[in-house]
């Protein structure tokens, strides 16, 4: 998996949603906020995997810890004898009416993420030959569309994001997809931002001990 396969993994995903939510809308739109859940976006990019042979792992643990504040919505990992690439997914929804501190602690789990190798000693995915992050959300305005592709100051929170936006390295973009709600057009987007990260050192194994297991 290059870098340069996200955004069509993201079109794909954007096409693959928008059938669905021009069909039905899948719960209650409420005018506070997007309905559509994080699952449908993640569902909808891992069938995208799946169809190039990635293997995919929602609700990916961290290692070692049972947190769920700190699984990623989706793990990804396309195997090669490189040593493959490791996709770590965190899915939003919509961005405004809610704390912008939120996208800055996913983009933190995002980049201290660590596989679970524990119960995966050696594998692939431990040591991937490059790891990409990668953030979405879904919205419905197109000025929130415009807003994550040329970043301007808005607010203290969100210029923050603004300025991680514009850091070298970081690849954004969005995918219009159709949704229909109460028989009419809604106007949907896809907004996200993919880069690379450096591989973290997986934990040190613990070595069993020696002892004599005692009774119960």
């Amino acid at each position: 998996m290059r870098g340069s396969v996200v955004p069509i993994l993201m079109k794909e995903a954007a096409g693959s949603l928008g059938r669905c939510t021009s069909q039905y809308w899948p719960s209650r739109y409420s005018l506070k906020g997007n309905a559509i859940g994080e699952a449908n976006i993640v569902n909808h990019l891992a069938h995208a995997c799946l169809k190039r042979g990635y293997f995919v792992y929602p609700e990916a643990a961290h290692c070692g810890v049972d947190d769920p504040k700190r699984r990623l919505d989706l793990l990804v990992f396309m195997p090669r004898r490189a040593g493959g690439t490791q996709l770590r997914v965190q899915a939003k929804r919509r961005l405004p009416g809610k704390p912008a501190a939120l996208v800055l602690k996913d983009i933190e789990i995002l980049e201290g993420f660590r596989p679970n190798e524990g119960d995966n000693p050696k594998q692939s995915i431990l040591r991937p030959a490059r790891t990409i992050c990668l953030f979405v959300a879904v919205t419905h305005s197109r000025a929130e569309k415009d807003w994550w592709r040329n970043p301007v100051k808005w607010d203290r929170q969100w210029d923050k994001i603004g300025l991680f936006l514009r850091r070298k390295g970081v690849e954004r973009g969005s995918n219009r997809f159709p949704a229909t709600r109460m028989g009419k057009p809604m106007p949907s987007w896809l907004i996200w931002a993919y880069w690379s990260v450096a591989r973290l050192p997986t934990e040190p194994r613990k070595r069993p001990s020696r002892r004599p297991a005692r009774g119960f």
